[in-house]
């Protein structure tokens, strides 16, 4: 187990401004839990997922870090605020910027939103989602929200369609841009081509999505994906052949019930108590692959 966690930038925290000289900088915090009870102020700079010195900042390709000061947060224990700052001269003129190779030029952000569904037991109020005879909507009610969009624009010298392809539908495997692991995924990747004095080049357009509970407890993530366990029939224990069996679910009146049923973890119906008490059981499923998106965004 590493010494030390990244939770993740400190909401609020970024801000930027011009310096002596016409320096450039920009600067935010990020927060780092200790494992392991005291550790070194080195220690909590070398965890996985902080900006490291030299780095460039994430969308300024002229920026650099230049300080990474952690401080620990009185009497909490364990966690650490990280102050990180990056600075960098501008262009010196407009034209200048003109005459540097689009390849050589910070890449564009634009962020956006995507509609998406979720479903929750209770309202914001901690409410619970019954009807007036206290049971549990099924399904339950799905409540309309977006996710963050990210879209990120290059110019890159070389391409190779079978590299790209291994990135489709790709999660963040460690801490990214702030955000923890597994959640984020990207989406849509596309190339097209562009020729600059003379020398051919790729502009390349990447476009990522941010799950919007990714820093709810428990979090919502795209690893793993969560489907509502229910079906139209249940586990029974068979004693003259001593297995279980699939039988079908059947209502109060015994008449084969036409809607799917919540069941439990064993693959037993639930109880109205019991969904009412624990809630519904999601399973659990990993559909996406998950890789460091430092290889692919390395200026990040």
């Amino acid at each position: 187990m590493s010494a030390t966690t990244y939770i993740g930038e400190k909401l609020g925290s970024r801000s930027s401004g011009i310096g002596e000289q016409r320096m450039r900088w920009y600067q935010a915090t990020y927060l780092v839990r200790s494992n392991r009870g005291s550790v070194s102020a080195d220690t909590i700079r070398a965890t996985p997922g902080l900006p490291q010195y030299g780095t460039r900042h994430p969308f300024y390709s002229r920026a650099f870090v230049t300080a990474v000061e952690p401080r620990e947060i009185p009497e909490s224990g364990a966690e650490w605020e990280v102050s990180v700052r990056w600075e960098s001269r501008p262009w010196e003129r407009e034209e200048d910027q003109q005459n540097i190779p689009p390849w050589e030029q910070p890449a564009k952000v634009r962020r956006g939103s995507v509609p998406v569904e979720f479903s929750r037991r209770a309202d914001l109020d901690g409410k619970p989602f019954v009807n007036a005879a206290s049971d549990p909507f099924i399904p339950p009610p799905h409540i309309p929200t977006s996710n963050l969009s990210i879209e990120i624009q290059r110019a890159e010298l070389e391409h190779d369609d079978i590299e790209v392809m291994k990135w489709f539908n790709v999660v963040n495997h460690d801490a990214w841009w702030g955000f923890p692991r597994y959640a984020v995924r990207l989406g849509p990747i596309a190339v097209d081509d562009a020729v600059w004095d003379f020398q051919s080049y790729y502009v390349k357009t990447y476009v990522l999505e941010v799950k919007a509970g990714c820093f709810d407890d428990p979090p919502d993530l795209w690893i793993p994906l969560r489907i509502l366990n229910e079906g139209s029939r249940e586990l029974v224990w068979d004693g003259h052949n001593q297995e279980f069996v699939r039988r079908y679910i059947e209502d109060d009146d015994g008449v084969q019930s036409t809607e799917p049923t919540l069941l439990n973890a064993d693959g037993t119906q639930m109880t109205r108590a019991q969904v009412a008490a624990d809630g519904p059981v999601y399973l659990e499923f990993r559909t996406f692959e998950a890789r460091p998106f430092s290889e692919l965004f390395p200026e990040v």
